[in-house]
């Protein structure tokens, strides 16, 4: 726009690479981008090209990042179940954007919501156990890593919660999973296989933004997938 004389040329050619991806670390994040687009996981992951934007709106991740970290020091710490005690440490947490301001004031009543879930939950019998758990071994020949938002203890399961602020949040089902590309709940579900032994796994995303859990329900064909891209 501003210099006639520069001409900006677009890069199309094709990536060719001798390289062997099973000596690579991955995490449920890149092994989706990775699925989803093998340009894009080249560009990320391996030439490590950072994404830029000029938008006014905060990223997608910065809310959710913020939530996270609000969840995790009010369950690591142990506060009484209280939206007072949960609203303290949620209001130490400060956002430079208007945008994300105004997001963060919308959370501010959606905590209510989720004291209340939360209080009736924890009167079935159940403790926290961790939260941001993070993992790293080998399955198959492949290292897997990541960290895992909560764990919580039952009775008879372990369940694992991942939070969402996403307000389109789906999980597979019978139908879908074919053409899945998330297996993030099934890396939660071997690495909690891994570390903890004796009870039943359970899998759920905590909506946060309809405040509801949904539970992963094809798990077991999931793996079998999973399995597949790891050979």
């Amino acid at each position: 726009i501003l210099y006639k004389t520069n001409k900006v040329n677009h890069f199309k050619a094709e990536i060719v690479l001798d390289i062997d991806l099973s000596a690579r670390d991955w995490s449920a994040s890149s092994l989706k981008v990775y699925l989803e687009c093998k340009r894009k996981y080249y560009l990320k992951y391996l030439a490590k090209i950072r994404e830029h934007s000029i938008s006014l709106k905060p990223k997608g991740y910065e809310l959710g990042l913020i939530i996270h970290d609000t969840l995790e020091e009010f369950y690591k710490n142990e506060h009484d179940l209280t939206y007072n005690e949960l609203i303290k440490i949620f209001n130490t947490k400060k956002a430079n954007n208007s945008f994300l301001t105004f997001e963060l004031e919308v959370y501010r009543e959606k905590l209510k919501d989720f004291i209340e879930l939360e209080i009736q939950r924890f009167k079935n019998k159940r403790k926290v156990i961790s939260v941001e758990k993070r993992f790293s071994f080998v399955i198959d020949g492949i290292k897997i890593n990541g960290a895992i938002d909560r764990i919580d203890e039952t009775s008879d399961a372990f369940e694992v919660i991942d939070y969402k602020t996403s307000n389109s949040l789906k999980v597979d089902t019978l139908k879908t999973y074919p053409k899945t590309k998330d297996f993030q709940l099934e890396f939660y579900y071997l690495a909690v296989k891994e570390l903890y032994k004796g009870k039943d796994i359970k899998l759920f995303y905590y909506d946060l933004s309809k405040m509801k859990l949904l539970e992963e329900v094809v798990i077991d064909e999931k793996l079998e997938l999973l399995y597949k891209y790891l050979e």
